[in-house]
């Protein structure tokens, strides 16, 4: 990584903010499955919901996509964080309340899912308008090694 980068005001917040939302998305994924093996001491309904997660995204991608060519990337990116955060609370308030609930798991792999390639795609296009090309290929590379270490599915 170019240090150089951390001093454009633009590119720091969001690596930084990607940084989190990785780390986030990556403590809901193994919260969520050791939540639902723990509740269902099942593999299969573990795996059932890593499934929904993966087909929720592939499904969600061609929409993400558009989504990400029509509207401001900031804006896309904004609510795809809102869009998880918010309704994970709900979710979260409602497990506290009334214990668990699978048809909730399972809403919350779709959510995580949908969410997760959409935040992809809107934010490495807004890599694009805000990295000089000379930097951009350096940071995607750098940037996609890491997807399968925090990638939900």
């Amino acid at each position: 990584m170019n240090f150089g980068l951390m001093k454009k005001k633009e590119f720091r917040n969001f690596f930084l903010a990607d940084i989190i939302s990785g780390f986030g998305v990556g403590m809901t994924t193994v919260g969520a499955n050791w939540y639902m093996l723990q509740q269902t001491h099942s593999n299969k309904y573990v795996g059932l919901y890593l499934t929904i997660n993966v087909l929720a995204g592939f499904l969600m991608s061609p929409i993400a996509g558009v989504l990400t060519d029509k509207y401001p990337r900031k804006n896309v990116i904004l609510f795809t964080f809102l869009g998880r955060a918010l309704p994970m609370i709900v979710i979260s308030a409602y497990f506290y309340l009334n214990g668990f609930s699978i048809e909730l798991m399972y809403l919350l792999s779709i959510l995580t899912g949908a969410g997760w390639i959409t935040y992809m795609a809107a934010s490495r296009s807004y890599v694009q308008i805000i990295l000089p090309l000379i930097h951009l290929l350096k940071f995607h590379y750098r940037s996609e090694c890491s997807l399968p270490v925090h990638y939900p599915g």
